[in-house]
């Protein structure tokens, strides 16, 4: 490891606006990243510059010299106007920095950080050690904005925003109440006269006094240069380690994650990433700002459980991504119950870390709990972890359910009243059913039952929502399902699996909610961008949709995560063998049979093959499948593949054969 101190530019860039076009169209915001690069990294090589590292939307970037880093700035702007879909804020300080393995540490990072956070969009701010590094070496001009009171920065620092070309004027509310003797726009804008002096300090009094009314309640956030408190904060929580003895134990640290989660998830201005597309990141070593940027967040938990016994041993550590800094840390050593109540004041710690204003509904929701019995507790945590996994898994079974409905019913034992565990029972009883495990219509009944007695004990709870949706779902019901899934959903987004199965429904449902169908998918795809059957799903509804390259898209994503999975193989070539390309149909065909035996595969190949004019390879596949049992004979004699074979003795003889092998 090699660590060396040294005195740095450091340049700061991020996208104005990003966390919100991500939760508005998370594409559009993907694309303006790969943009933002594209123009930016020539440009640091141009000015000998090092490319750090990447958080999410922003970039943080070192140079040798205070000059080479202003340069840099001024024409990424002057780029980013002419082909940027966007607006790019800058901010660039000179300080001691530590580096370690080509990354940067120290006061000097987080000054740049933190000027970039206020800087106008399209702008560029600068520290006063830049600016006088620059003093007489450029021809740019700077406009002092006084010193600003910075985030976790215990000293003022003196702020310039470059001005000239495309820059925009600096924000009014961050100009000093006085202008520095020293600037060049000081001296640039000193009045001529004494009259036009007072006429203009007047106006300037009267303009004072109308802001301070109108915005008085956001004066402190723009006095110290932070952001609103009301706006929207970014975070996810990485899974817990479990550092208990016993490996058995890794359901409870995964529950604890997710109480954390559950309690953030009821804060409104911060958007919390699911927990299940935190999952991959588990024993991770990536770095937290890699994580980050991977998730698209601002900030990260991490931390670990231990458990022995009724003891519970919880730490956890509140980080910046974009300085890997540590803002706060949560510890707790005691009884179960007891660490519930230490989420409760983690949550709203963090809350408070994090500037966000709470009203007193958010910290009722915070507080909230469905039990205080600590077996019942635990024997749910056990349960719903089953129910998730299982959901994960390409190929459920039954047993799964089973383990799962025992801790269900354990639960609902030590406590009659816990509505969650009701929701998670309901919902093993409908995936019996689905599954085809045990497919007596009575399942479907007690489904419904332990549903509404779920929402019988709590009519909010997100859980008891999804179940009666699933039982809507699997009863036929399609209308009523959809407004259950949304009702959950609109009180706890966070889950991929319920907007999967809402994506199916609305593709099952008469009638047919296409745009639906493809919404909910992406919905899913937000909140964990690598769970597979999100992408499954949305290959479906634009399949459907006849958009028919978008669809392959999304399939050939399920075939990245998966490549051993049967379902995106023959839906690509479904999709190829309709568009008439034979050849990547059959290449997808026989790529599934390598995968499954599944009579299916030979229909669609005799298909491809009928297309062909290859009339004995297009028998041959169709005789196997009739072979392996299938019987699906009122298809094979209309669909249109067929076409060139249809009336030809062998075809007609071969489907006659095995008609009456079925009949008799």
């Amino acid at each position: 490891m090699t660590t060396s101190r040294q005195l740095a530019a450091i340049m700061f860039t991020d996208i104005v606006g990003y966390t919100a076009l991500m939760g508005r169209d998370s594409a559009k915001a993907l694309e303006l990243i790969h943009i933002s690069k594209e123009i930016q990294k020539p440009l640091v090589e141009r000015y000998n510059g090092q490319w750090l590292k990447e958080m999410g939307d922003g970039v943080l970037v070192k140079f040798s010299t205070a000059l080479d880093a202003v340069n840099c700035a001024v024409d990424i702007q002057k780029t980013a106007g002419v082909k940027f879909d966007g607006k790019l804020r800058i901010g660039i300080h000179l300080g001691d920095v530590t580096v370690e393995n080509e990354d940067v540490y120290g006061d000097g990072v987080n000054v740049a950080s933190r000027l970039e956070s206020i800087t106008d969009p399209g702008g560029i701010y600068i520290s006063d050690a830049i600016e006088k590094a620059i003093r007489g070496q450029s021809k740019i001009e700077t406009y002092y904005l006084g010193e600003q009171q910075l985030k976790n920065v215990d000293y003022g620092v003196r702020t310039y925003a470059l001005q000239g070309g495309n820059l925009p004027s600096p924000a009014q509310t961050l100009l000093p109440k006085s202008m520095s003797p020293t600037s060049k726009e000081g001296g640039a804008r000193r009045l001529k006269s004494k009259m036009a002096y007072f006429t203009i300090t007047a106006l300037a009094v009267v303009l004072a006094i109308w802001y301070f009314f109108a915005y008085v309640p956001n004066l402190q956030q723009l006095v110290s240069g932070d952001d609103f408190a009301s706006k929207e904060r970014s975070i996810a929580v990485l899974p817990f380690v479990n550092m208990s003895p016993d490996p058995d134990n890794e359901y409870f640290s995964d529950g604890m994650t997710q109480e954390l989660c559950n309690r953030l998830s009821r804060i409104q201005n911060l958007r919390l990433t699911s927990r299940l597309a935190c999952l991959r990141f588990k024993g991770s070593t990536l770095s937290p700002a890699e994580i980050a940027k991977e998730l698209g967040v601002e900030y990260l938990i991490d931390g670990s459980v231990r458990k022995f016994g009724n003891k519970v041993r919880i730490n956890a550590q509140l980080i910046e991504a974009a300085t890997g800094f540590e803002l706060a840390s949560y510890d707790f050593d005691g009884n179960l119950e007891g660490a519930l109540e230490a989420q409760d004041r983690a949550a709203l710690s963090i809350a408070e870390e994090l500037q966000l204003d709470l009203g007193a509904e958010e910290v009722v929701a915070i507080q909230k709990r469905y039990t205080d019995n600590n077996q019942a507790y635990n024997a749910y945590l056990k349960g719903w972890m089953l129910l998730e996994s299982l959901h994960s898994n390409l190929q459920p079974s039954s047993e799964k359910l089973d383990a799962a409905k025992q801790h269900f019913e354990e639960a609902l034992a030590q406590d009659s009243s816990y509505a969650k565990a009701y929701a998670g029972l309901s919902i093993v009883e409908s995936l019996h059913y689905f599954y085809g495990y045990q497919k007596e219509y009575d399942r479907l009944e007690r489904a419904e039952n332990l549903a509404r007695q779920a929402l019988k004990l709590d009519g909010n709870l997100p859980e008891g929502h999804l179940a009666l949706a699933e039982f809507f779902t699997y009863s036929g019901r399609h209308e009523e399902a959809i407004k259950s899934y949304r009702v959950s959903l609109d009180s706890k987004p966070d889950n991929p699996i319920g907007w999967c199965h809402l994506s199916y429904t609305c593709r099952i449902s008469d009638p047919i909610d296409l745009d639906g169908a493809e919404y909910a998918a992406r919905m899913a795809i937000k909140q964990q961008p690598t769970y597979i059957w999100s992408y499954l799903n949305l290959g479906a509804a634009l399949w459907l949709k006849e958009q028919f390259a978008e669809a392959i898209k999304a399939y050939q994503y399920c075939i990245e995560l998966n490549p051993n999975w049967l379902y995106p193989y023959l839906s690509i070539g479904s999709i190829q063998l309709t568009q008439g390309d034979y050849d990547l149909a059959m290449e997808m065909f026989q790529q599934a049979d390598k995968l499954s035996d599944t009579p299916d595969i030979n229909v669609k190949m005799s298909f491809v093959y009928a297309e062909q004019g290859e009339k004995e390879l297009a028998l041959t596949e169709l005789e196997k499948a009739f072979k392996a049992g299938y019987s699906n004979f009122d298809l094979i004699e209309s669909i249109p593949h067929y076409h060139s074979i249809r009336n030809d003795d062998e075809f007609k003889t071969l489907i006659s054969k095995f008609k009456n092998q079925e009949t008799h």
